[in-house]
């Protein structure tokens, strides 16, 4: 079965955004600040990222996913 991990891009209202790495149980997730978002997105695809959901309410998520490696899982 694949496991996978995720990613959340998290633009809020005042245009503040920022990627949270989300971590397995236990672990502490990170996250960055960004400036520009469509290099992020680039990034992120060509790190192996793919885009699962966009959500837009008063804020604005992007979520990816990606099947996790040995070395993470």
């Amino acid at each position: 079965m694949t496991k996978w991990e995720y990613c959340v891009i998290d633009v809020e209202v005042d245009g503040q955004a920022k990627v949270v790495f989300l971590q397995p149980p236990g672990e502490k997730h990170h996250s960055e600040k960004i400036e520009e978002i469509y290099q992020v997105i680039a990034r992120l695809g060509l790190e192996g990222w793919e885009l699962v959901s966009h959500t837009l309410t008063e804020a604005e998520y992007f979520t990816f996913k990606r099947p996790l490696t040995d070395e993470i899982g």
